[in-house]
């Protein structure tokens, strides 16, 4: 299509990947420090989710594309990879404890009932 070809739009497509890493993340944060985001605190958002998407293009996946030596050997890559991947699981698991943690204690009722497996019998 020629609208693709448009130079903004080929400019927003090589950012995408990092704009679907990072709008999710902002969205969510966002919303639990003003739950009733206005239109200006939307755009707000969408103006960071841009700005940590171009941070995130040229400064890590940019390098780690054109670095020939982490391309040279499989290993060079996925070791420094899985490590990344272990450290967000970890990260994501603290963020957890901490939200549960400062739960009121009616919603950690809720939140400890929720938790538990069912008691109904499966089909």
């Amino acid at each position: 299509s020629a609208m693709l070809a448009l130079p903004p739009l080929q400019w927003l497509g090589k950012l995408s990947y990092s704009l679907y890493l990072w709008h999710w993340p902002v969205i969510v944060y966002a919303t639990m420090m003003v739950p009733d985001l206005s239109w200006p605190g939307r755009l707000a958002c969408a103006a960071l989710t841009l700005a940590l998407s171009l941070f995130t293009y040229n400064f890590i996946e940019n390098p780690i594309r054109r670095n020939g030596w982490l391309m040279a050997n499989a290993a060079r890559a996925l070791i420094p990879a899985a490590m990344l991947t272990g450290a967000g699981v970890m990260a994501t698991y603290a963020n957890a404890r901490l939200a549960v943690d400062g739960l009121d204690p009616s919603q950690r009722i809720i939140a400890e009932t929720a938790a538990q497996p069912s008691t109904a019998r499966a089909r």
